[in-house]
């Protein structure tokens, strides 16, 4: 402002001095009072600044878009402009300050319409320019998880969505910016490209979604005295490998005379072919240090139903690599025959993409069993 001043007293000084003409008092600027002056002053303003037309590009980060050249440049933080907090949409500039950055001083809002009224009209397309100002659209509801998931490390995923999205719409102003604080995503692109980055971004999104129903978080319950702490495992993505209802056995554990001579594939199809294929687990029993009592034991086959293992402990007596199959049911985890004194639903889950060896126990209605 102090510039500004300087310049009105200068352009007085010059009239008196040279032309003899004094400036009436009724045409002092007043900077509170608006009036048809400060209209044909900014006129006359762009008319002899014609080349140093900038639109704001629409994000402040890049700031405004000379006209001439494309170039991106941040008004000077001394500019009086900076200080009503909404950048206008035009202005004029008297220089290219260069510096560390290049600023752009001596700067004056315009309107839009004046740009079509200047003769000789500009050298650039002015509806153009217009077109090119990135719009901006803000996408909500979305939970903490998924958009550290769209980030990625270090938003290592998010530059490549946005590499992605420039170069399908062929321009590089393009940029998503994610507030997970917010729980939003904003996005910065031309009106013409608005409709296709938001469906790219909503397919990264519903990609993700669909990873995280299939996926699990581990937790742990609490810190326990020992080494490992009890762990959980959290997630829609889990599937129920095999039940057991009551105190019907899920696992076999497998006899024969001469271990040493089976053949652990063989022997798996052999079940598989008589139990129609529902095996779940093996466990092959070690030979080091046997008591007499387990040392015909080859181990424990475990299937996905108390069918099939009914089935499989029906093969008991079966010839195999010269010598009969002893077939036992395993005794269980639970404790073999003990009375329980609630019905008992032992579940094996697991999640596809983190294997785990725990069990969950429902207890329910006696009744209610089956459906568990």
């Amino acid at each position: 402002m102090r510039r500004c001043q300087d310049t009105v007293f200068e352009l007085e000084s010059f009239l008196e001095r040279e032309h003899g003409f004094i400036v009436p008092s009724y045409w002092r600027w007043d900077p509170h009072t608006p009036s048809v002056h400060d209209k044909n002053m900014k006129k006359v303003i762009l008319a002899s600044l014609s080349e140093n037309v900038a639109m704001f590009s629409g994000r402040n980060q890049l700031g405004y878009e000379v006209a001439q050249t494309g170039q991106h440049v941040q008004l000077h933080p001394s500019s009086s402009l900076l200080v009503f907090a909404q950048k206008p949409s035009w202005v004029v500039f008297g220089d290219l300050l260069s510096v560390s950055n290049e600023y752009l001083v001596c700067v004056s809002a315009v309107e839009f319409q004046s740009l079509y009224d200047l003769q000789p009209p500009p050298s650039f397309d002015v509806s153009k320019m217009e077109e090119r100002k990135l719009q901006t659209k803000t996408l909500t509801g979305f939970g903490t998880i998924l958009l550290k998931r769209f980030c990625g490390k270090s938003n290592s995923n998010l530059l490549g969505h946005v590499s992605r999205i420039r170069k399908a719409c062929l321009d590089e102003r393009i940029f998503v910016e994610v507030k997970v604080d917010e729980n939003l995503i904003q996005l910065y692109a031309a009106s013409h490209d608005m409709n296709t980055a938001t469906m790219l971004v909503s397919d990264v999104l519903e990609y993700e979604k669909k990873r995280l129903r299939t996926e699990c978080m581990e937790k742990i319950l609490y810190h326990g005295s020992g080494s490992a702490s009890p762990m959980a495992l959290f997630g829609s993505g889990a599937e129920i490998k095999h039940l057991e209802l009551e105190k019907h056995s899920l696992s076999v554990d497998v006899y024969h005379s001469n271990i040493n001579a089976i053949d652990d594939k063989e022997l798996l199809m052999f079940f598989e072919k008589n139990t129609s294929g529902s095996i779940c687990a093996v466990y092959k029993f070690q030979g080091m240090g046997k008591d007499p009592p387990d040392r015909e034991k080859w181990g424990k086959i475990t299937f996905l139903s108390p069918d099939a293992a009914k089935r499989a402990v029906e093969l008991d007596g079966d010839e195999f690599c010269g010598s009969n199959l002893k077939i036992l049911p395993s005794q269980s985890a639970m404790g073999g025959d003990k009375t329980f004194l609630f019905p008992e639903v032992k579940a094996r889950i697991f999640w596809p993409r983190r294997l785990s060896r725990g069990f969950g126990i429902v207890i329910c209605d006696k009744n209610d069993v089956n459906i568990e």
